[in-house]
């Protein structure tokens, strides 16, 4: 599930820049954009540069990537802004939706605002014109928002408005004297809020202790973790059934070629995928990098299994080969069962996982140079 959940967000994340390369807009990956007050584009705008400073008008959607991003003109549409320091001081008429470190709203947004980073600052300058929605560190609301505020925020202090309810999961939560709520406050933490008692909170303030966390039973975990595994294991095989079984017999017959490739690729591709997204151009190309890693990472296991299965096998019948579903299955279970003895356990899944990585590394590799010489023929 936390697969799945990290591949979504990661497509959600690079969708909007996907197609930047054909953008009109499109910014090479050391420039500095820069969209001066007399400018107008009527069109959408996608944007990569280490730092971009927007001063004019857009007549469109505004997606852009950069270090430093500073709006100070008008959007006359959506923002989708994604840097380490994010200022807006202009005016967005559309939704606003931000992630960075540090994050300040000085200027107007006219519908919706979504914000997540570390840090984030809503001056006194600054309003909202419908809902927000804050995930971060710390949240400084000092300005006004028109409808209902959601934050799920480690520290947070409030001293602006809000038009209706107020609803927090944190830690900390202050409310100062120039607090105005139009409902009711609603926070989720264990500690008491800190509320002034010149604030005003037209509606009820509520506090609700976290819920404790229910030990749920190991076994049950484990079973559903293998269960999981064999699944998708038998969809491979079914879908793949040679390139499983040479995935298996690969190990078996390289094992220590497998043992470093996939040691190499464990440490390295993280460390390319970084260097590829700090470029700007490369981000999408990194991203979609490390989610073929994780992806990989996952089904080595299933890969390790095979290749154990069909070493126990071979210990009850000569041969292996048409025994890659019962391979798998005696294959994951010894893994996981292993895996859980203390001290030997965590070398043993490793040294699993890096044979399994590096066995379809080879494999595919080796699959890549054969339809390569079958098209020069």
């Amino acid at each position: 599930m936390k697969i799945v959940k990290f591949i979504l967000f990661a497509i959600l994340l690079v969708f909007p820049f996907a197609t930047v390369a054909y953008a009109k807009s499109q910014v090479t990956s050391n420039a500095n954009y820069t969209l001066t007050a007399s400018e107008v584009r009527d069109e959408t705008v996608m944007i990569y540069a280490n730092s971009a400073d927007i001063a004019g008008t857009i007549n469109g959607e505004l997606y852009i990537m950069a270090s430093d991003i500073n709006i100070s003109g008008t959007i006359n549409g959506d923002v989708t802004a994604i840097g380490s320091n994010i200022k807006i001081s202009g005016k967005i008429n559309g939704d606003l939706r931000a992630a960075g470190s540090q994050i300040s709203l000085s200027g107007e947004v006219g519908q919706n605002m979504l914000a997540m980073g570390t840090n984030i600052t809503i001056t006194d300058m600054a309003k909202v014109g419908q809902d927000a929605f804050f995930a971060g560190s710390t949240l400084n609301h000092n300005g006004a928002i028109d409808r209902d505020l959601k934050g799920y925020v480690s520290s947070s202090t409030i001293a602006g408005s809000v038009g209706r309810d107020a609803s927090f999961s944190t830690k900390q939560l202050t409310i100062n004297g120039s607090t105005k709520i139009g409902r009711n406050l609603n926070y989720k933490s264990k500690n008491v809020a800190k509320i002034d008692q010149s604030s005003i909170i037209t509606g009820t303030s509520t506090q609700q202790l976290p819920e404790k966390k229910i030990a749920t039973n190991h076994w049950l975990n484990e079973f559903v973790s293998i269960i999981s595994y064999l699944l998708v294991g038998l969809i491979i095989i079914v879908m793949l059934p040679k390139k499983s079984l040479e995935v298996g017999e690969t190990v078996s017959a390289r094992f220590w070629h497998s043992l470093i490739v996939g040691l190499a690729a464990l440490i390295l591709t993280p460390i390319l995928a970084i260097l590829l997204m700090i470029t700007f151009i490369g981000m999408p190309l990194g991203i979609l990098a490390m989610i073929g890693y994780v992806i990989l990472i996952y089904l080595s296991r299933i890969f390790a299994g095979i290749f154990i299965g069909f070493w126990i096998v071979k210990l009850f019948k000569k041969e292996s080969r048409g025994n890659t579903v019962l391979s798998m299955i005696l294959g994951v279970f010894l893994i996981t069962i292993i895996s859980r003895i203390p001290v030997i356990g965590a070398p043993f899944n490793l040294v699993a996982l890096l044979i399994g990585l590096g066995a379809v590394l080879i494999v595919k590799k080796e699959t890549w140079q054969k339809l390569v010489k079958k098209e020069e023929l």
